[in-house]
């Protein structure tokens, strides 16, 4: 190999590993604010029979929903029996709580239908705007078309929901899979259960 061929070589090993080193560094460009979710009430619940994976189910539409935010985390679901009809949850921020300098004091993570977060002591934000500003969301996909989209969602994707918040009757006999209608509760039953009719992955 001579001067010039090695010289070439060099080059091109340089510009690749540049380019490998951008894709690696590259960090998503989020909107500095995110609007909150928008929620409209229904002027009366409708109720619509569902087909989950072992059997029917009723859902009671409660109000109609339109999210846009970043995913912080995702988990899918199998065994338990929400699964039946929701087999993905996702832990979503909006506000302004993707701004690098908020993003980085935040750790989310996901386990048994519920999430949670971590602040550091350095973090510029409180609990309370983690707590209004992000939420647990199980997802019920409309059908097969929906669902195939949803799995495409990745940690770290912005995304955009609409669909609606519902209440989910699995058994006559048992309690109401029932959704929160307000972004300030935390605990238990504050998770959103959301009814999926469109993605769109930005």
């Amino acid at each position: 190999m001579n001067t010039m061929e090695k010289f070439i070589l060099l080059l091109i090993l340089l510009i690749v590993s540049a380019t490998a080193a951008g894709v690696l560094n590259r960090t998503p460009n989020y909107p500095d604010q995110i609007p909150e979710p928008v929620q409209r009430q229904l002027s009366a619940p409708e109720t619509i029979e569902f087909e989950g994976k072992n059997g029917p189910v009723t859902l009671e539409l409660l109000a109609e929903y339109e999210i846009t935010a970043v995913v912080k985390g995702r988990k899918n679901y199998t065994s338990d029996a929400s699964a039946a009809v929701s087999p993905v949850d996702l832990a979503l921020a909006w506000g302004n709580l993707n701004q690098r300098a908020i993003d980085d004091t935040i750790d989310y993570t996901q386990s048994g239908r519920w999430y949670y977060y971590r602040l550091s002591p350095n973090a510029p934000v409180s609990v309370y705007d983690v707590q209004i500003q992000s939420a647990n969301t199980h997802l019920i996909p409309k059908d097969e078309d929906i669902l195939k989209q949803i799995k495409k969602i990745d940690k770290h994707d912005l995304i955009r929901l609409e669909g609606y918040l519902v209440s989910v009757t699995f058994d006559p006999q048992l309690p109401d899979w029932t959704s929160s209608l307000t972004r300030t509760d935390s605990g238990n039953r504050a998770c959103e259960i959301l009814y999926v009719t469109e993605v769109e992955i930005k």
